[in-house]
């Protein structure tokens, strides 16, 4: 018996554990005030949140392994359930402006919100998928995240972040 998208898209209760939250659709752009205008003309938006230093949060950076001290300035705008970020990024080493470069103005990324980070880069090793930025989350000192390149099999990474498990909202 065919089954309906729904009941089909919900199957694997392991992907499942260490995905369960689309927290945020991340846009890599070269100029943010270009871009924050652009949004205002065509959806009429204005931002709900402006970080011109993000991460903000004290700890490690990391791109591709190396130490890094990257960052980005963002804006975000939430819709209803989900954010929509604009990404302008900056620093020598930093793989938002790595995709930039390479893609244009495009989705960077989608983000998650999970309750098993160390599951989840666990997954990503095994697929042999790189982890390509880490840093601690600006909204807590407690919360951090990882971008994983998934560019090659998806067309933009992957962020995740551990607020559900360190119990940030």
């Amino acid at each position: 018996m065919e089954k309906d998208y729904m009941e089909f898209g919900h199957e694997n209760e392991a992907v499942k554990k260490l995905f369960p939250k689309l927290t945020q659709i991340g846009i890599v752009v070269p100029d943010l005030e270009e871009a924050m205008q652009q949004i205002r003309d065509i959806f009429g938006l204005e931002p709900d949140f402006i970080n011109v230093q993000s991460p903000s949060g004290y700890g490690p950076k990391t791109c591709y392994g190396e130490p890094s001290d990257y960052y980005h300035r963002i804006v975000l705008y939430h819709l209803d359930n989900i954010d929509l970020e604009l990404v302008e990024p900056h620093g020598e080493k930093n793989a938002s402006r790595d995709f930039l470069n390479g893609h244009g103005k495009s989705v960077n990324h989608l983000a998650f919100s999970t309750g098993d980070f160390e599951g989840v880069k666990a997954h990503f090793k095994e697929l042999g998928v790189p982890v390509a930025m880490t840093g601690p989350m600006s909204k807590s000192p407690k919360a951090e995240f990882a971008y994983f390149d998934t560019t090659d099999r998806l067309g933009f990474m992957l962020e995740i972040e551990n607020c559900i498990e360190k119990g940030v909202e």
